[in-house]
């Protein structure tokens, strides 16, 4: 493998630039791929996090470590139709919002968010 660049690290934007794993559906992918490679995906991830021996990575193991940190996060849709996405049984926590006055207590007061 030959990488051609104009910099390296640690001179780059990617030093610092954050990614964040969430599936995305792509309209020319069918939904159980997708579904499929973002659970292979994220339990990679979390066999990193965890300190997992992984063949694949173990030399470069310590230099991903320093970049991953599992975090939560919030997704808000003023969409109400039910649409549990396929992947929410594969990750840590997924829960969803059903009463509009959670949303209150999490900052989201001028939402327009209809019961």
């Amino acid at each position: 493998m030959t990488i051609v660049a104009d910099k390296f690290s640690p001179n780059t934007t990617s030093d610092i630039a954050a990614g964040w794993w969430e599936p995305h559906l792509d309209p020319e992918t069918p939904d159980e791929l997708t579904v499929k490679w973002s659970i292979q995906t994220y339990s990679f991830l979390l066999a990193l996090w965890r300190g997992e021996f992984i063949q694949e990575v173990e030399e470069i193991k310590e230099d991903l470590l320093k970049g991953l940190s599992m975090t939560s996060g919030l997704f808000v849709d003023d969409d109400i139709s039910p649409c549990k996405p396929a992947w929410s049984e594969q990750v840590l926590s997924y829960t969803e919002i059903k009463e509009p006055k959670q949303l209150t207590k999490l900052g989201f007061e001028n939402s327009g968010f209809k019961s």
